[in-house]
């Protein structure tokens, strides 16, 4: 990567940069981890009622009306996250315009959204093989949840978590190895997998199996002729088989394979299978997983490959292609290279990676700037360059 010509409006730029990535690791770390660690969620009734009702007067006072469910989501909105997000920021108006950007992305949704999912209506015993073992937690009344990939904001280039309330109470399973969670069918889950089962048709192959959340619903599918579930793990394999793949209605379509996915990868035929599912990683401390998927995939043409998360991964590495321009920046502006903060050991293979695929990368705009960080632009290089993880 180079820096054609450092103007004034790139070192604007910069500039701007230099806070947005202040902003999105505050958020990230004091807001989406947060919500993905702990029970967000109104305790006292009585409290968020009477919130519900200040939220209608203060609209009706200015002449509008709001729908009960609306007035919900605002109280949900402004007790579990708005109050965070000042919590955060010492700028007001910095606050704000994080607020403004969560608000546009938070929805509402009911129970039955979830209760009427197939998957959820089972009753999952707790159950172990090995590490692993299957238990079950639950959503409350109102609690703060994530329910998509986050979204990179274009005008602001904030990254903003994707989160929801729900309406009512639901149950859910969870996979736990070692006591860590390690897979659910949360409110994400739910909705991530839902898409990706859009494009489930034919022969389908599924690499990880975890709760067998997308299996189960691809089967389902009446244009589904066969799935083929590939998990490196036996316990886990083994736990599947035993204590999920009998609930299954469609079970005679599933099989169940245990070997490495990249060498099973290897063994198969170019359109083999018509959809191959990729989920075998468990966050994005995994990025290298998905990264080898990726190139392994170039060898197929026949088949469609999607990718679990996919979406995360790419804003994941956006912040590396980032960190890579500024470094880019201050070294053209002579500063010593002693003084860039140095990756933990277990980021700097990612920025190696990162290095290469930006290599030919010219800078000599602001727009240039925006254009190698949009998760798009970095998707697209990483499905044409030579570029190996």
């Amino acid at each position: 990567m180079k820096i054609d010509k450092i103007t004034n409006p790139i070192q604007k730029k910069f500039v701007e940069i230099d806070a947005t990535a202040n902003i999105n690791a505050d958020i990230e770390t004091r807001l989406t981890y947060v919500v993905e660690t702990n029970n967000i969620y109104p305790t006292k009734k009585e409290e968020f009622d009477k919130l519900v009702e200040n939220v209608k007067e203060d609209i009706q006072k200015n002449g509008n009306d709001i729908s009960d469910r609306d007035a919900h989501r605002a109280a949900a909105f402004t007790s579990g996250i708005a109050v965070i997000c000042t919590e955060i920021f010492n700028d007001d108006a910095d606050a704000q315009k994080c607020i403004d950007a969560l608000n546009r992305e938070f929805e509402i949704f009911s129970g039955e959204e979830f209760t009427q999912d197939p998957f959820l209506k089972k009753s999952f015993s707790e159950y172990k093989k090995g590490k692993y073992t299957i238990t079950t937690d639950k959503i409350h009344p109102y609690q703060i949840c994530v329910y998509s990939e986050p979204k990179r904001d274009g005008k602001t280039g904030i990254i903003i978590p994707r989160l929801c309330t729900v309406e009512d109470e639901f149950s859910y399973p969870v996979l736990l190895r070692d006591d860590n969670v390690i897979s659910t069918v949360n409110p994400s889950v739910h909705f991530t997998v839902k898409r990706h089962v859009e494009a489930a048709k034919g022969r389908v192959l599924v690499l990880g199996c975890k709760l067998g959340y997308y299996p189960y619903l691809a089967s389902l599918k009446d244009e589904v002729e066969s799935i083929t579930i590939v998990e490196e793990n036996k316990d886990l394999a083994e736990l599947f088989k035993e204590a999920i793949l009998p609930t299954f209605e469609q079970k005679e379509k599933i099989n169940v394979e245990t070997a490495e996915p990249t060498l099973y990868l290897k063994g198969v035929k170019d359109g083999e299978y018509d959809v191959c599912y990729v989920n075998n990683w468990i966050n994005l401390s995994e990025t290298g997983n998905y990264l080898k998927m990726k190139h392994a995939a170039k060898a197929f043409d026949k088949t469609v490959f999607t990718y679990q998360d996919e979406e995360a991964f790419l804003l994941h590495l956006s912040s590396f292609v980032c960190r890579k321009m500024e470094e880019t920046y201050y070294l053209a502006l002579g500063y010593d290279p002693s003084q860039i903060p140095l990756l933990p050991p277990s980021e700097e293979k990612k920025a190696k990676y990162v290095e290469k695929l930006t290599k030919s990368v010219v800078i000599d705009s602001p727009e240039a700037i925006d254009k190698y960080l949009d998760p798009l632009t970095i998707k697209e290089m990483i499905e044409t360059l030579p570029c190996k993880y």
